[in-house]
């Protein structure tokens, strides 16, 4: 497999800190409330494995998580998984430049206190043919040599890119991929409650053919 020292890409991270505002959708919490977990993971699933929400109804309902803050940015996160709910300004950045790998589907939004926050839309990554790029994990060891444990890469993950089809927005697993054009808009926007990780870090990019 060779190695691609060209192409940069990044981790999608929205800010998952205890303090920053995250939403939950009724469709899960009920379903968890009253024991119905298949359908809970369905839920996560039809969007994170396919792209696909056309068995609910729409708009979906979202309220803020009781357990953490509410410092709410144009980017949130929905309980750590891969996709956020985006502020109406982060989708017409996107359209606006061209930005492509994504798609958007219409939620209700609500505070902890029950207020309504308009202006919020559920986003995920427009899966390719339902293909994730692969991928192998970086191995770690703690260097326990400091006073704080410092976690250190003792061998290098690879992503491989071979079947990626060149959109800005892609994924492998549950990790949400950008490429270095998405970091540097949202850099120039100032788009807040976004962190963005470099894959060459801890990752070699290849290409298998």
């Amino acid at each position: 497999m060779a190695r691609n020292n060209e192409q940069e890409l990044y981790k999608f991270r929205p800010l998952n800190g205890c303090a920053n505002f995250h939403a939950l959708p009724d469709i899960v919490e009920n379903a968890v409330s009253e024991g119905r977990f298949e359908d809970a993971r369905a839920y996560w699933n039809n969007l994170l494995n396919y792209g696909d929400l056309s068995r609910y109804e729409f708009p979906i309902v979202f309220r803020q998580s009781k357990t953490f803050g509410s410092k709410i940015h144009e980017i949130n996160p929905t309980n750590g998984v891969s996709y956020p709910i985006v502020s109406d300004r982060v989708i017409s950045i996107l359209e606006d430049n061209g930005i492509t790998g994504w798609k958007t589907y219409p939620i209700i939004l609500y505070d902890k206190h029950g207020n309504r926050l308009d202006g919020y839309n559920g986003f995920y990554v427009d899966v390719m043919d339902g293909k994730d790029l692969s991928f192998e994990l970086p191995k770690y060891k703690y260097d326990k040599s400091t006073e704080k444990l410092k976690c250190i890469v003792v061998k290098r993950g690879w992503l491989d890119i071979t079947n990626w089809d060149g959109r800005d927005f892609t994924r492998a697993e549950r990790a949400t991929i950008v490429t270095e054009r998405v970091v540097n808009l949202f850099k120039k926007e100032k788009v807040t409650g976004i962190s963005f990780i470099k894959y060459s870090k801890e990752y070699d990019i290849i290409c298998s053919k």
